[in-house]
Parts: C-alpha cells; sequence; structure tokens
C-alpha cells in the first residue's frame, strides 16, 4: 500500500507537470490491478484489485485537483487546453476546429508540430517530408536510431540507441528470471511499448512526449547488458568468458560515449555560461532561441489587455505571451476563401475578437503559395497592405494591428 500511494502521488504530480501525464495516468490505471493479481492471487483477489486501481486514480486525482479546479474555474475545462471543443466549447473564440488539419488544405511548408488523432498526422509527414508508408511504420524504431534536435522530421530530440538494443536483450533471457523479476520486466517493457505507440497514433511523433518511456527503458537497459555479461560468464573456456566480459565493456563505454558527446555539443549550442555570468541579458538570451519573443515581450508591455492575438506559423508556442493568443491557420485560410475583400476578411476577424496578428513570414508565405489561387494571393496581398499596420517586426517575425 505505501507503495501505491507513493505512485499515485508521483503520478498526480505529472499531470499537473504535462500533460503527456495522461497516458501515464491510464496506463498505469490499468496495469495496478494486474499487478496486484500476479502479485497477490488467492481467492477474492480480483476484488482487492480492482479497490487498488480506485485507490490508485483516487488519490491520483486528488493530486491533480487543484490544477483541475483552476482550469475549470477559469476556463470551464478541467484538462484545458485539451478537448476544449468538445468540453467547454463556449469559450473558443473562434471556429471549433483544430489548427492541424494541415493534410485536407495541402501545407507543405510548416515544419511546426502536427497531431490530431485522425491519423492526419501521417498524411502531414508524406507531404511535408516525403516519407513512405514504411518509413512512417517505422517511426516507433527511427525514434531511437534518426534523432536529431531541432527537426520536426527527426523528431526533435535524441535518444541513444542502446535503448533500443538492450532491453530487447533482457528479454531474450526472461526465462532465467524469478518470477518477480519477470514480472516487473514484463511491466516495464508493456508500459514503454504502449506508451510509445499511443504517441505515434495521437500525435507527430516528438521525444519530448516520449520522455516518460526512458526510465523504464534504462532499467531493462541495464538488465540486457547484465544478461549478457552473465552469458559469457557461463561459458567455460576462458577465453569467452574474458571476450564476453570486454565486449560488454566496449558496450558500456560505447552507450555512456554517446551520451558525453550528445551533452557536450548540446553545451556549446545552449552557451549557458553567458547567461549565467551576466554577459547575455535574459531576454537577449531568450531571443536568440526564439525570435518571436521580442514580440511577445513587446505585445505584453504595449498592446491592451483585451488583445487577441491570431498566431500564424508560431509553433503553438504561447507560453512566453502576456497577451491572449491562437493559433488557426485554418480559419484565416477560409476567411480568404469565403470574402472578396480586405474590408470583409477584417471585418470577420473583428467580430471573433481578433485586434492583432503575430506571423513567421517565410512559413506563412510557402503556406500560401500552396494553398491559395492567384486571385486569393491577391486578396491576401491586398489585405496586409489596406488593412493591417506593421507594430514591429524581428528575425522573420512581424507583429500586425488590425485596421
Amino acid at each position: 500500500m505505501g507503495y501505491l500511494l507513493v505512485a499515485a502521488i508521483l503520478t498526480g504530480l505529472a499531470l499537473g507537470t504535462k500533460y503527456n501525464g495522461l497516458i501515464s495516468f491510464f496506463l498505469l490505471a490499468n496495469l495496478v490491478p494486474f499487478l496486484y493479481i500476479k502479485g497477490a492471487g488467492g481467492s477474492g483477489s480480483q476484488w482487492r484489485a480492482v479497490g487498488h486501481g480506485l485507490i490508485f486514480l483516487s488519490v491520483a486525482l486528488l493530486i491533480f485537483s487543484p490544477w483541475m479546479i483552476r482550469n475549470y474555474l477559469w476556463k470551464g475545462n478541467p484538462i484545458y487546453p485539451l478537448y476544449q471543443s468538445i468540453i467547454a466549447p463556449a469559450e473558443v473564440p473562434v471556429a471549433a476546429r483544430s489548427v492541424k488539419k494541415f493534410a485536407k488544405s495541402g501545407d507543405r511548408a510548416s515544419g511546426e508540430d502536427r497531431g490530431g488523432g485522425s491519423g492526419g498526422h501521417f498524411a502531414y509527414r508524406q507531404l511535408a517530408f516525403g516519407e513512405s508508408g514504411l518509413e512512417i511504420a517505422l517511426i516507433p524504431l527511427r525514434v531511437f536510431l534518426h534523432g536529431q534536435d531541432d527537426s520536426p522530421q527527426y523528431f526533435d530530440g535524441v535518444l541513444n540507441p542502446y535503448l533500443l538494443f538492450f532491453p530487447v536483450l533482457a528479454f531474450g533471457f526472461i526465462r532465467r528470471d524469478a518470477d518477480a523479476i519477470r514480472l516487473e520486466k514484463a511491466v516495464l517493457g508493456a508500459f514503454a511499448v504502449l506508451f510509445l505507440l499511443l504517441v505515434f497514433f495521437q500525435q507527430d511523433m516528438r521525444i519530448r512526449w516520449i520522455a516518460p518511456i526512458i526510465p523504464p527503458l534504462v532499467i531493462l537497459t541495464v538488465f540486457g547488458l547484465k544478461a549478457l555479461v552473465a552469458t559469457f560468464y557461463q561459458q567455460r573456456q576462458s577465453t569467452w568468458r574474458r571476450g564476453g566480459a570486454a565486449l560488454a565493456l566496449i558496450a558500456f563505454g560505447a552507450m555512456f560515449s554517446l551520451n558525453l558527446f550528445y551533452i557536450a555539443g548540446l553545451f556549446r549550442v545552449v552557451a549557458p555560461w553567458d547567461y549565467i555570468s551576466g554577459k547575455v541579458t535574459r531576454e537577449a538570451y531568450i531571443s536568440n532561441f526564439r525570435p518571436a519573443y521580442k514580440l511577445h515581450e513587446y505585445a505584453g508591455r504595449t498592446l491592451p489587455d483585451n488583445a487577441l492575438i491570431l498566431g500564424l506559423f508560431l509553433g503553438h508556442r504561447r507560453y512566453y505571451s502576456q497577451r491572449e493568443i491562437i493559433f488557426e491557420e485554418t480559419l484565416f485560410a477560409d476567411l480568404i476563401r469565403q470574402h472578396d475583400s480586405p474590408h470583409q476578411i477584417a471585418a470577420a476577424l473583428t467580430a471573433k475578437g481578433i485586434t492583432h496578428l503575430m506571423i513567421r513570414r517565410d512559413l506563412f508565405e510557402k503556406w500560401g503559395a500552396h494553398n491559395f489561387n492567384a486571385k486569393e494571393g491577391m486578396l491576401v496581398s491586398a489585405f496586409f497592405n489596406d488593412r493591417l499596420k506593421l507594430l514591429i517586426s524581428h528575425r522573420g517575425y512581424y507583429l500586425y494591428k488590425l485596421l
């Protein structure tokens, strides 16, 4: 019971930290009764297993409840901004449609985060990156081998490939394990695989979204390394034992060398000492990595509190914005197709409460070239010239006031 309560408390804290904790919550809530039955057994254990599952659910949700209450009071949705158009559609200031309808609009330009449970993110990868069906199907394996930082095509992060190879070895020697260890391996492996697949089918893959699978994979990696060493040490010939020990040591060193090289490269990119030493100000440091920050900072200083910004191709990054900002490329495209003049477009945006536009111009222009015909392109140009006033620009990002 003590471990169960600790697990529930930590799961509740995870839910309050980042919403991919919901996947952990769902998986663990289903694993608790299974673990109890496998570990306890006996008559009536099914009901006790259900009871333990309910305890886990209740405690985790109790810990998460302050965030749910706050979100409900502020936005009418306890898990805001998830499923906002379903749970609290009246709170959505614009058309209640996802910005991620990329595949239908034919957008090939943006490398921003895409997703949705309908499978549209698979079509997006075909269109944006030219990936084949086989390449897309192999993403759960490729994510361990092809990761690159700051590259949406390559999952915007890097995983150590040994986290894929050694867990396989751990299960290759599972028959030698005691029942308790075998159960632990099965649970850790099931959690990692199911979590990875749930993200794969729901969103365009990003490594940060599957970070919760790393701890169980690390544990399984150690099991795999141990199994490799044990296999060679059981050999009768000393040559095999020495060779096996050397091989395990080389594998261990290679695994950590990948991490060390990655950390060294990341340290050069992030350059934290310039900020820590005071050589670079906070604003300059953030702006170096997030060019739109200067626009958000300007908006926070100068725009009225009731301003509503329509963000186009900003990567759905709202965390530096001190003013309400929404992301709706689909809305903007529909307005262009539904109206005949810049005045009508501006009036439609104003009717939705939108007062300003913040745009990454290079992606916006590529997107427009693929989505609008010549007449619509001229209408977009006229709208920018006649109904928008440029307030500030920085490194390809522009903030406009709607006239």
